[in-house]
């Protein structure tokens, strides 16, 4: 796998990228058509809006980037998409948003298979859970508009497993030890 460019707004990031790999800078800014083509988009788009830590204003926050994020996959039509987020964004406004980016999807001839993994499932000693969605293209003689949500047994306290203790701000106030 050979990253080609990514588009990053944070400048204090551009050491945690390869040297020599484009940055194409703030998605909302760029023409997708002078883009060089990829086999995988991968957009992990903040998570701010929809997280169940913020205000979850979704769409009506000014760094909801789903429309962006949208526009690059129809320009591009990657053989496949890999999308990243909080768990939440599934269930935010009933379900309403989680519905619409996977219509969006579909629509541009993508059969969708998502799954929500805890950090745990993988060994980490807490239980943050994220959705992953992987969307393939599909030739437009065998589109369907498939959409498949993996089973994935939960992880971390939810299934009676022990996680290590979690540090909360509220204790590093106090002093006391985390549970």
């Amino acid at each position: 796998v050979e990253l080609r460019w990514l588009s990053e707004i944070d400048p204090t990031l551009d050491p945690i990228h390869p040297a020599g790999v484009p940055n194409l800078g703030d998605m909302r800014l760029i023409d997708w058509s002078t883009v060089e083509p990829v086999d995988l988009l991968t957009a992990g788009f903040p998570c701010q809006p929809v997280s169940a830590a913020g205000r979850q204003l979704a769409q009506a926050d000014e760094r909801w980037l789903w429309p962006e994020v949208h526009r690059a996959i129809a320009a591009l039509k990657p053989p496949r998409v890999l999308l990243e987020n909080v768990r939440n964004l599934i269930s935010i406004q009933k379900g309403t948003v989680w519905a619409y980016i996977l219509d969006d999807l579909t629509k541009l001839g993508y059969d969708v298979t998502w799954l929500t993994l805890g950090a745990c499932a993988v060994g980490a000693a807490h239980h943050r859970h994220r959705v992953f969605a992987l969307a393939t293209l599909t030739p437009p003689d065998q589109r369907h508009a498939h959409v498949y949500r993996m089973a994935v047994q939960e992880c971390g306290a939810r299934r009676g497993q022990s996680v290590l203790p979690t540090v909360r701000t509220r204790d590093r106030r106090t002093g006391k030890r985390a549970r």
